[in-house]
């Protein structure tokens, strides 16, 4: 891909000036002919001063159990992402600013980068309504996979951490764990959350969205062989939660 191309799809996917873009990658499964991390830069400069731009950028934790036993800290300043080198890259990013949860963490860069990191935190459930994921929504944020299909998509999640009802099945575990947080003030602080049940396991994301979801909300597509996706963040949740209510979710039965 030249740099005109991408810029090309970039416009042609809705993503302007003032925009909210989350974006899942994996640079592994894109070539291009200018170094992989001027996306970034190619993202900001559509934008504008004006938008936003977010990145997964959570730990890698093998065993929770093990974690919360040794006292692990998550340094929100030190601790790697283990979502690949875009997000990485976006967190040592100068003027970058990273949510304070130490099991989803998101990194924003731009103008309200802070505004959707900030209480993150706060929240036991990681994708809940003081989440940079419900915010997303609620600014009309555009998510966008680069080189991965919508089996990353982690948006979809919340749909269970904000629905009004009883969500279908059991997604987290009744009690929260408190997780161990260093802040950007070298404070220790205590986070609790609701961890994933092992009921999230058994799912389909990319089938659920292709049957249950119009193609101009969410959709997978390819171009020169190379995965990409884009979903509206709002409409995405607003139809999942309609879906719930029927008993329809991205999970086996």
């Amino acid at each position: 891909f030249s740099e005109a191309e991408i810029r090309e799809l970039f416009y042609n996917l809705g993503i302007k000036k003032g925009s909210v873009v989350f974006v899942h990658s994996s640079m592994n499964q894109i070539k291009t002919e200018f170094p992989f991390y001027q996306l970034t830069d190619i993202l900001l400069d559509i934008i504008g001063k004006e938008g936003t731009i977010l990145f997964p950028c959570w730990q890698e934790i093998k065993d929770f159990d093990q974690y919360v036993r040794n006292g692990i800290v998550f340094d929100v300043k030190r601790t790697p992402t283990c979502l690949g080198i875009l997000p990485e890259l976006a967190r040592r990013r100068k003027g970058s600013v990273r949510s304070l949860s130490p099991y989803n963490s998101v990194v924003a860069i731009g103008n309200n980068a802070d505004y959707f990191v900030r209480e993150h935190h706060l929240d036991e459930l990681s994708l809940g309504k003081k989440s940079p994921f419900f915010k997303l929504a609620q600014e009309n944020g555009i998510i966008l996979g680069i080189g991965v299909t919508t089996r990353y998509l982690s948006f979809v999640h919340c749909v269970e951490d904000t629905y009004e009802g009883i969500f279908p099945m059991q997604v987290r575990h009744i009690e929260s764990t408190p997780m161990k947080v260093k802040t950007l003030d070298n404070e220790i602080i205590t986070v609790n959350v609701k961890l994933p049940h092992p009921n999230i396991s058994v799912r389909n994301i990319p089938s659920y969205l292709k049957k249950h979801i119009a193609p101009e909300i969410a959709r997978d597509f390819k171009i020169n062989r190379t995965n990409f996706f884009v979903a509206q963040a709002k409409p995405l949740l607003t139809e999942m939660s309609k879906l719930a209510q029927k008993n329809i979710t991205i999970y086996r039965k």
